[in-house]
C-alpha cells in the first residue's frame, strides 16, 4: 500500500504576467493605429497598456462595431460599456463608480488573455 508520500501532485502552473515592452505611445502615436492605414497594426489602450488587437480586426477595424476604440485609450468607454465616440475619446476614469471600475478590470483581464501587450500609454501627456 502506498503512503501519502507516494502521491504525486502536479505543480500548478500560473500564467506568467505579460512582459511589457518599453515602447511608450503618445495619444497622437496611438491614434495612427486606428485601422485607417492598413499597413499599421490595430492598437488599443486599456488601463495604461497598449494591446495589439489586429487579430480582432473584424471588431476593431474601421468597419467594426468597436472601431472607436482603436487608436485610443478606450478605458472609459470600456468601463461604461459605451460605444459613444465621446467616451472613447476621453480616457479619464474620473467620476466613474466602483461598479464601472470593476467592469473595466474585467475587460482588462480579457484583453491581457487574448491580445499581446505592445507598449504603454504616455501618462505625462
Amino acid at each position: 500500500m502506498g503512503t501519502d508520500d507516494d502521491a504525486t501532485v502536479a505543480p500548478s502552473v500560473a500564467k506568467p504576467e505579460p512582459v511589457i515592452p518599453e515602447v511608450v505611445f503618445s495619444k497622437a502615436e496611438l491614434l495612427q493605429h486606428n485601422g485607417v492605414d492598413a499597413g499599421r497594426p490595430l492598437l488599443m489602450g486599456c488601463k495604461g497598456l497598449v494591446f495589439d488587437v489586429t487579430a480582432g480586426a473584424d471588431f476593431y477595424g474601421p468597419t467594426g462595431p468597436y472601431k472607436n476604440f482603436s487608436g485610443r485609450d478606450a478605458s472609459r468607454a470600456l468601463a461604461l460599456m459605451s460605444l459613444a465616440p465621446e467616451h472613447a475619446e476621453n480616457s479619464s476614469l474620473e467620476g466613474l463608480k466602483e461598479e464601472d471600475l470593476q467592469v473595466l478590470d474585467d475587460w482588462f483581464k480579457k484583453f491581457k488573455e487574448k491580445y499581446p501587450v505592445v507598449g504603454i500609454i504616455d501618462k505625462y501627456e
